[in-house]
């Protein structure tokens, strides 16, 4: 009984942990703060009014916009703002939404380089 119970584990264990990364960016779950909800909804957007909409979504979800769970080491999708930044603006045709995928990436990916309280909310 042991033996098999070891044997799950051993195989169980490793699949759990590597598969781990794939189901958090698989977007399994719930965005956290107010930066997680505009980088889940705001690519692709191609025009303001929709990212202006989007905005005010993950605002009134998170209205401490400033707050994020910073994201770094080993689980973190991106290792920098900027690469965060390159990959969620992409295909997305709203300047207001770049600006504010621009904010979420580097709120959430530069904690020492960028300030949120020196930012601004968009209205």
């Amino acid at each position: 009984m042991r033996k098999a119970f070891a044997k799950v584990v051993v195989i169980a264990l490793p699949v759990l942990i590597i598969s781990t990364p794939l189901r958090v960016s698989a977007g399994l779950f719930e965005p956290d703060d107010y930066s997680g909800c505009i980088l889940e909804k705001m690519p692709g957007v191609q025009n303001d009014l929709s990212a202006g909409a989007i905005a005010n979504e993950c605002n009134q979800r998170f209205p401490n916009w400033k707050e994020a769970h910073r994201r770094s080491g080993f689980f973190a999708a991106y290792h920098s703002g900027s690469a965060c930044f390159a990959e969620k603006s992409r295909a997305t045709g709203s300047e207001m939404a770049a600006r504010l995928i621009y904010f979420a990436c580097h709120n959430l990916y530069d904690p020492a380089a960028f300030d949120p309280e020196s930012a601004q909310p968009v209205q």
